[in-house]
C-alpha cells in the first residue's frame, strides 16, 4: 500500500517542470513493477503467478491504481505538449488530490470489507462509490474552474485594451496588470509562458486580422529577452505596453476590439443542397408545430 500510495503522491510534482514529470514517470512505473512483483512468486528461477485468491485481487487492484495515476501523468503531458497548459494544470490540480487521498483509500477500504464480510456486495459497490463519486466531483470542479478562468481572462482582456494611459503605464505596479499576471502564472513561479501571451493578444484584439500575428509573435518574444524560462512581470508590463501602442497605431477607431464577426456562408452551400436541406428540415419542423396548434 506504502508503495502505490508513494506512486499517487508523485502526482504533486510539477508537471511543468521536465525534470519532475520524468520523476512521476519513472516513480509510478517502478511501482507499477514493484506491485507486479509482489504478486508472483519464484519458483526455481521460474515466475509463476499463483492461484487467484484474494490477495491477488488486491494486488490487481494496486496495479490499476498506480496504471490510473500513471494515465492521469500521460493525459496532463499530452496537453501540455499541446499548448492546452491552463486545462493541464487544472486538471493535474484536482486529481493530485483526488487520486491518493480520496480515490485510493476508499477503493482500499472497500476491497477490505469485500473480504472481512466475505460479500460480494458490500466491497464492488464500497469500491464503485469510491471511484465513480470523487471523479465525477473534480471533472464538475475542473469545468467550474475552467468556466471561471475563462469568463476572468475575457473581463482582464477587455480591461487591458480599453484602459488608459493613467491606468495602466510602465512607471508603476498597475493593478490590473497585476491581476493579468496572476492569472496566466499557473504554477506561481514568477513566469508565464510565451504562448500564454499570445492568448491575451488575441483576447484583447479578437478582430486582429491574421496579417498582424507575425507581430503578435516578435513582441511576444520581446519578454524572453533577459529570461528565457518565462516572462517576469516586468517584462509582462512592457510586452502588453508595446502590443497595446502596435495596436493603437494601426487600428486608431478600436475596431479590432470588437468580437470577431462569424463567418459568412459560402455561396455554394447556401444555394446547393445544404440550403435545401435547411429548408426541408425548417417545413418539417413548422408542420408539426401547425399540427400541434390545430390539435
Amino acid at each position: 500500500m506504502l508503495i502505490v500510495q508513494g506512486a499517487l503522491l508523485a502526482l504533486w510534482l510539477n508537471p511543468l517542470v521536465p525534470p519532475l514529470l520524468g520523476g512521476r514517470f519513472s516513480g509510478q512505473i517502478f511501482a507499477m513493477t514493484l506491485v507486479s512483483n509482489r504478486s508472483s512468486t519464484l519458483i526455481d528461477g521460474h515466475i509463476t503467478i499463483s492461484h487467484l485468491i484474494w490477495l491477488d485481487y488486491f494486488y490487481v487492484f494496486q496495479f490499476v491504481c498506480v496504471l490510473i495515476g500513471l494515465g492521469e501523468t500521460i493525459v496532463v503531458h499530452c496537453m501540455i505538449r499541446s499548448g492546452r497548459d491552463v486545462l493541464a494544470v487544472r486538471i493535474d490540480s484536482i486529481f493530485r488530490v483526488l487520486m491518493p487521498l480520496i480515490v485510493y483509500p476508499m477503493s482500499t477500504l472497500g476491497i477490505i470489507l469485500s473480504a472481512a464480510f466475505e460479500s460480494v456486495v458490500i466491497g464492488p459497490i464500497f469500491c464503485l462509490l469510491g471511484i465513480t463519486l470523487p471523479i465525477l466531483a473534480g471533472v464538475y470542479r475542473v469545468r467550474a474552474l475552467q468556466r471561471e478562468f475563462e469568463r476572468e481572462k475575457a473581463r482582464l482582456s477587455r480591461a487591458l485594451a480599453a484602459a488608459t494611459e493613467e491606468e495602466i503605464d510602465d512607471s508603476s505596479e498597475a493593478p490590473l496588470l497585476r491581476d493579468a499576471f496572476n492569472l496566466f502564472d499557473l504554477d506561481k513561479n514568477g513566469t508565464i509562458d510565451s504562448g500564454e501571451l499570445l492568448k491575451l493578444f488575441s483576447s484583447m484584439y479578437p478582430s486582429c486580422p491574421r496579417s498582424h500575428q507575425v507581430a503578435a509573435h516578435k513582441i511576444a518574444q520581446l519578454g524572453l529577452k533577459h529570461n528565457e524560462d518565462g516572462v517576469n512581470f516586468t517584462a509582462f508590463d512592457d510586452v502588453i505596453l508595446t502590443w497595446r501602442e502596435y495596436m493603437i497605431a494601426h487600428d486608431p477607431d478600436g475596431e479590432w476590439r470588437k468580437p470577431r464577426r462569424p463567418k459568412v456562408m459560402p455561396e455554394v452551400m447556401r444555394h446547393g443542397r445544404f440550403s435545401q436541406v435547411v429548408e426541408a428540415v425548417a417545413t418539417f419542423r413548422n408542420g408539426k408545430s401547425t399540427s400541434a396548434d390545430a390539435i
